[in-house]
This record gives structure tokens, C-alpha cells and sequence, in this order.
């Protein structure tokens, strides 16, 4: 995971080096979630819901660096303890028509239950601008190898509403 998170940032100071001060944008934004847990964890887990902040850095007209981090929870159906997350990610944004996008991110998820250990986060998604200021996206968040005993990933599909400042 070192060696991604290394490979990530050199890549992004790479490309604000090699651009010219008129054209760098960063953007800065937060959003909030909202889903449905999927597979295995769908008959525990009825809704997950968190928040994010997340750095953009524009390298061209259509393609953007994106940071990422925030608080991820699956609530628990009928009460009791959950599953939460903090999910420090990156990657990248395409817009392949001026409102519409495609995303991914990856990175690790950060279990807030002892004796987990981190996990791998991904996400895929598809979006929308609204205006400038505010998206939403349609997503997949799955967190992968949630225990040691078991390779199996805890997803949710969900939506975003994000709004950038």
C-alpha cells in the first residue's frame, strides 16, 4: 500500500510541476453518502451513511487528481454496534462530457474496531454536475479483506452529494 500511496504523489507533483502556474485549479470540497450494504452484509446492515473532504487537482480540461478522506459507517439493522470505517483515498476524475464523469479511487480503510487491521477501499463511480459548486455521483465503496479469517469485501452502493468551494 507504501508503494501506491508514493506512486500517487509523485504523480501529482509531477503534473503541478509540469504545468504552468495559469493552469493549475485545485479544488477543495466535502459530501455527504448515503447507501444500501450489498452481498453478505445486506442482511445485517441496513443503511450506511458518512461524510468526506477531498482535495481536486485539475491536469487538464477533463482529467483531475482527487484526495480523499472522511468517515464511512454501516448501521446495524435493529440496533447495536456497527461497522465504521475511515477511508483515506486517491485517484483520479474524467469528465467525458462536460457535466458527466467517471471516477475511481482507491486506498485504505481505516476500521474503528480494535484488533482489525487496515483495509483495502476502493470506489468506482459515475457523476454529475449539477452546477459548479455542487455533483452527485452514484457509487460502489467496498472495503475488502475485513478479517483475516475471510476474503470478502463489505460494499455499499449509495449516492453522494458533494459541494466544492
Amino acid at each position: 500500500m507504501k508503494i501506491i500511496v508514493v506512486i500517487f504523489f509523485t504523480m501529482l507533483f509531477a503534473s503541478v510541476k509540469g504545468q504552468q502556474a495559469s493552469e493549475k485549479k485545485i479544488y477543495f470540497g466535502t459530501g455527504i453518502n448515503l447507501g444500501v450494504p450489498v452481498g453478505i452484509f445486506s442482511s445485517v446492515y441496513s443503511v450506511t451513511v458518512g461524510a468526506n473532504i477531498k482535495a481536486e487537482l485539475s491536469t487538464s480540461q477533463k482529467f483531475l487528481l482527487t484526495l480523499n478522506a472522511g468517515y464511512y459507517q454501516f448501521l446495524r439493522k435493529g440496533g447495536g454496534e456497527g461497522i465504521a470505517f475511515v477511508p483515506v483515498l486517491g485517484g483520479f476524475k474524467y469528465h467525458f462530457e462536460t457535466k458527466v464523469f467517471i471516477a475511481g479511487q482507491a486506498g485504505v480503510g481505516i476500521p474503528t474496531v480494535r484488533n482489525v487491521g487496515t483495509v483495502f477501499c476502493f470506489v468506482p463511480a459515475i457523476g454529475y454536475n449539477i452546477t459548479n459548486q455542487l455533483e452527485l455521483t452514484g457509487n460502489y465503496t467496498g472495503f475488502g479483506q475485513y478479517t483475516h479469517q475471510y476474503g470478502y469485501v463489505i460494499g455499499s452502493a449509495g449516492i453522494e452529494l458533494a459541494y466544492y468551494f
